[in-house]
C-alpha cells in the first residue's frame, strides 16, 4: 500500500513538473521574441541592382535568405550582442541566385540583383509598410546611382528651365554695408 502512495505522489509531481516546464517554455519563447532587434539599414539602387547596408557591427552566426520577393537576415552582433532580424518583403522580384552578402567589420552589405531589368528604378523598396522596417530604413545617398536617361531628371537637358516656385538664394551683404531692403508695392 505504501508503494501505491509513492507512485501516486510521483505521478502528481510529474504532472506538476510538466506544467511548470510548459509555462517556462512559454515564458522563454515570449522573452526570445521580445529580444529581437530591428537593425538600421540603408538602401540604394541603380538600373540592375539594389544595395542594402545593414548597420550591425561584428556580426556572427549570420543567416541570409533570398527569395524572389523577400530578403531575410538574422544575426547576433553589436556592442551588446543582440539578436537582429530584418525581414523585407520587396516591391518587385529579384534574382535570388545572383544576389549576395558581404560581411564587413561594422556592417553587412547585401547586393540584390533585379530580376526585371527593363523597369529600371523601383519607386520604393518594400511592398508593405511595416513600422519597424520603415522606422529603421534610410536612403544611402552615397551609393545611389542616377541613370542619365531618366525622364524626371533629364528635363533640364531638354530645354526646361527651373521651376518658377523655387526660391532663389538671397544675396549676402558685403561687410560694412547695410543689407538690401525689400520694396513694398503700394
Amino acid at each position: 500500500a505504501e508503494y501505491m502512495g509513492i507512485q501516486t505522489l510521483s505521478q502528481e509531481y510529474s504532472e506538476m513538473l510538466l506544467t511548470l516546464f510548459g509555462v517556462l517554455c512559454c515564458v522563454l519563447n515570449v522573452a526570445e521574441k521580445e529580444s529581437v532587434s530591428f537593425p538600421l539599414f540603408k538602401w540604394a539602387q541603380d538600373s540592375t541592382r539594389i544595395w542594402i547596408t545593414i548597420h550591425v557591427a561584428a556580426v556572427r552566426d549570420e543567416k541570409i535568405e533570398f527569395q524572389e520577393k523577400r530578403m531575410l537576415f538574422e544575426g547576433v552582433g553589436g556592442a551588446d550582442n543582440k539578436f537582429y532580424r530584418l525581414d523585407l518583403k520587396l516591391h518587385k522580384a529579384i534574382s535570388p541566385e545572383q544576389s549576395s552578402m558581404t560581411r564587413l567589420d561594422k556592417n553587412i552589405l547585401v547586393t540584390l540583383q533585379k530580376k526585371d531589368q527593363e523597369s529600371k528604378h523601383w519607386p520604393y523598396l518594400l511592398s508593405t509598410t511595416k513600422k519597424t522596417e520603415e522606422g529603421n530604413m534610410r536612403i544611402d545617398w552615397t551609393r545611389w546611382k542616377v541613370d542619365e536617361s531618366n525622364a524626371e531628371l533629364s528635363g533640364a537637358e531638354e530645354g526646361h528651365t527651373e521651376d518658377k516656385n523655387t526660391k532663389k538664394p538671397k544675396p549676402k551683404p558685403i561687410k560694412g554695408q547695410q543689407p538690401p531692403t525689400r520694396e513694398t508695392k503700394k
